[in-house]
């Protein structure tokens, strides 16, 4: 059970689950549920092949945490090449 969840969170939820049930042989059923909306909590329900659930969903957190890290990386770094072409045809368009 997850504690103090907040709206954006759900998002990740959804794919972490998704990263458990779809992309692991591990996994043989996963789901969440909301008890109710105005409640902070996340029931998780993580069903395995053999392997112990806690380190099945440490796993998937932690490659939730790649991707993450991963899209802030590539959208920084598109955002810092548009400055610097934008930049560029400033400069052009002055001269």
């Amino acid at each position: 059970m997850l504690k103090d969840r907040q709206g954006y969170a759900n998002v990740s939820l959804n794919y972490l689950i998704l990263l458990l049930y779809e992309r692991s042989p591990r996994v043989s059923f996963s789901g969440y549920s909301i008890p109710h909306p105005s409640d902070n909590r996340v029931n998780i329900r993580v069903q395995t092949t053999g392997d112990p659930a806690r380190e099945v969903l440490t796993d998937a957190c932690q490659d939730l945490m790649l991707m993450c890290q991963h899209v802030r990386s590539t959208f920084d770094k598109a955002v810092s090449d548009f400055k610097i072409s934008k930049a560029g045809k400033d400069k052009m368009d002055v001269e």
